[in-house]
């Protein structure tokens, strides 16, 4: 491993003017609290309602952004928010002004929450500075990470894997390069206190993106590529050992990958849903214990929203045609299914449904409570030409 100054390397330096960490007014937790989200929970049996009292709340953070129509008048949102899964209840929100554009959030293991922000300035209308906003479980701020860094590497970081180390957050990235060509990359530390740089410069290995520490040196990571001329498409993924600087992939063909659930010393990579290539119905359970893989197969887009169950023994997932709450064993057996509802509308689309014609998308999110009881978090969205709206409906299901 390499150590070099930023300056040498890539030209990263501190934000002078907001060394001081000033505390911008614009930057306040909001105390307003609402529900958007009702659970409606006294429409359930007493068992069930009782579990869910003496359950831990299960916290989940939302970015809000776009237009809301709100009290009958359209308003520009620019929030996050946090909710407890079990009760649908917001628990804090937190609002940014107009200035700031919200470019990557991520979810840290010890529930804190960091969200790289661009800063406009509206004197030239370019970006003024970027910083990352470190906040606790109640979005109140922690440390502000003031940077200046080069465009090139910014829109690298926006998929970083950020850890503390020793009170300090450090960004794991790899090197810029042009990714259509393919080049070989080595993944980067950077001391986001600090702006000092460590280059673990003899992986010297093509891949595309980092996700998650599985260990305290190891990174789980993949990389697709697509060939349009031939339509199909073909994965990798497996570890990066940064103590060996080494890494160790595999390989499937017909596969795109989605999202990811880690569980225990698994990982359940999930497809993506594509309009342009065919999908192979299927998901991935990689053990990078024992370095093994299986396919377990699915019906329809089901692979594009599977997730681990309680038990990592056995996956759920929904079935949008079916209108249908699935769990699976690790072999690809139905264990279960039940009905459940699918949303369709969205508050204040109708003024738009009338100029074009609209199309809906739905995206699922499954969150375990119990062996028996689980959430699913619903996206809807519509688009037309020159609006984009969304929604989000949370309901419990209770499996027999």
């Amino acid at each position: 491993m390499k150590k070099l100054t930023n300056t040498l390397l890539i030209g990263l330096s501190l934000f002078l003017l907001a060394a001081c960490n000033p505390v911008d007014e614009r930057l306040e937790t909001t105390e307003n609290y609402q529900q958007p989200l009702d659970l409606n929970l006294a429409a359930f049996d007493p068992e069930i309602v009782d579990t869910l009292a003496n359950l831990e709340p299960q916290l989940h953070l939302m970015r809000h952004s776009g237009w809301s129509l709100e009290d009958g008048e359209w308003v520009l949102l620019n929030e996050i928010s946090l909710i407890n899964l079990i009760t649908g209840e917001e628990l804090a929100n937190f609002e940014f002004g107009e200035e700031y554009d919200i470019m990557q959030i991520w979810v840290l293991e010890d529930e804190y929450f960091v969200v790289d922000l661009w800063i406009t300035s509206f004197a030239t209308g370019g970006i003024s500075h970027s910083e990352l906003v470190v906040f606790n479980d109640r979005l109140e701020i922690i440390k502000r990470l003031p940077y200046d860094i080069e465009m090139e590497l910014e829109q690298t970081l926006s998929s970083a894997v950020l850890r503390f180390v020793d009170g300090n957050l450090f960004a794991y990235l790899l090197e810029s390069r042009h990714s259509q060509l393919r080049e070989l990359v080595n993944p980067l530390r950077i001391n986001m206190h600090t702006f000092e740089v460590e280059v673990f410069e003899n992986v010297n290995e093509y891949f595309g993106i980092m996700h998650k520490f599985i260990d305290n040196n190891q990174i789980f990571v993949t990389e697709t590529e697509v060939f349009w001329d031939e339509g199909r498409v073909s994965s990798r993924y497996g570890i990066l050992d940064l103590e060996n600087e080494s890494t160790q992939f595999f390989e499937k063909e017909d596969f795109r990958y989605g999202n990811l659930d880690f569980k225990g010393e698994q990982v359940l990579i999930g497809e993506m849903r594509s309009l342009d290539l065919s999908m192979l119905s299927e998901v991935t359970l990689f053990n990078f214990e024992s370095m093994t893989s299986k396919g377990i197969a699915l019906e329809g887009e089901e692979s594009a929203w599977a997730r681990f169950a309680y038990d990592e023994n056995y996956i759920v997932t929904v079935n949008e045609e079916a209108s249908a709450f699935r769990k699976y064993d690790v072999y690809g057996r139905l264990v279960t299914e039940v009905e459940i509802e699918m949303p369709t509308t969205i508050s204040g689309v109708d003024e738009f449904t009338q100029q074009s014609t609209p199309h809906f998308s739905k995206e699922f999110e499954i969150f375990s409570l119990t062996p028996k009881i689980y959430v699913i978090l619903t996206t809807i969205s519509f688009t037309s030409p020159g609006a984009f709206l969304s929604d989000y409906h949370l309901q419990l299901v209770i499996l027999p």
